[in-house]
């Protein structure tokens, strides 16, 4: 009964009201609407499809410097588009594109926010609590530079709203439910995870349980087995490395 409680705590307030606070809101109406889509017909996907294609265009063209450059150059009209397939007609966005021309493709309107998170001591990717009422939203964040030089953009909590709806979709299919108890191995050491309070408040305010995913020894795969055993959750989600695998698998026979 607590644990129902609790998930139903989780789902319905302490979720998605933290993450309105970091301004990432309609969580739950993107995943509504994504959960609809997965009984859409192909033609009505197709339509939908079209019409978020030439919504997105069409910000791009009057808000993002680099796309309004871009499609003047390569004389793209929103207008024209009339299929999926007219995609083809713009030049794919390549990393090294990014890289370049990362301050250009933030929105206009934005401008004074990019000067303010610049000089902004912020960890890469650090949301800001409160930030739904303050002028600044922006968050600066890189990739993990794995595979070259890191990329750089910018967000003010919308994308990180849609990637969550989208996960939310995801476990759904494998019939988890928002709120529910889960682990997830992340890119972070040991002394970072037991100290940091976002590891905490996920835990408290999310039902999720962070554990350190990386460059592990072997007295940490038993830290995290023990710490798994007493949190007990319904999905863990973590980095399909082999050697990760084995070695959570030996703790588990020893125990």
């Amino acid at each position: 009964m607590t644990d129902f409680i609790g998930k139903m705590i989780v789902r319905n307030f302490s979720f998605p009201f933290s993450n309105w606070l970091y301004n990432r809101r309609n969580i739950y109406s993107h995943y509504k609407k994504a959960k609809i889509s997965d009984y859409l017909s192909p033609e009505k996907l197709e339509k939908i499809q079209l019409r978020e294609l030439k919504n997105i265009l069409s910000y791009a063209f009057h808000w993002i410097p680099y796309y309004q450059e871009k499609f003047h150059k390569i004389g793209l009209v929103v207008e024209d588009v009339k299929r999926i397939t007219d995609l083809k007609n713009i030049p794919p966005l390549t990393r090294q594109d990014v890289i370049d021309n990362y301050l250009q493709m933030v929105d206009i309107r934005f401008v004074n926010s990019i000067n303010a998170v610049e000089k902004s001591n912020r960890k890469p990717g650090e949301p800001i609590l409160f930030a739904r009422f303050k002028k600044n939203k922006l968050i600066k964040n890189t990739s993990s530079g794995s595979t070259g030089y890191p990329t750089t953009f910018f967000e003010d909590g919308s994308v990180t709203a849609l990637n969550w709806a989208n996960e939310l979709r995801l476990k759904k299919w494998f019939g988890m439910n928002p709120g529910e108890k889960e682990a997830r191995l992340v890119r972070a050491s040991v002394g970072f995870m037991s100290s940091d309070k976002v590891v905490q408040m996920r835990k408290l305010l999310w039902n999720q349980l962070l554990l350190p995913g990386v460059n592990l020894q072997e007295n940490d795969y038993k830290v995290i087995y023990q710490q798994l055993k007493m949190f007990q959750p319904k999905v863990i989600w973590g980095f399909s490395i082999p050697n990760n695998i084995a070695n959570y698998e030996k703790v588990a026979h020893d125990t």
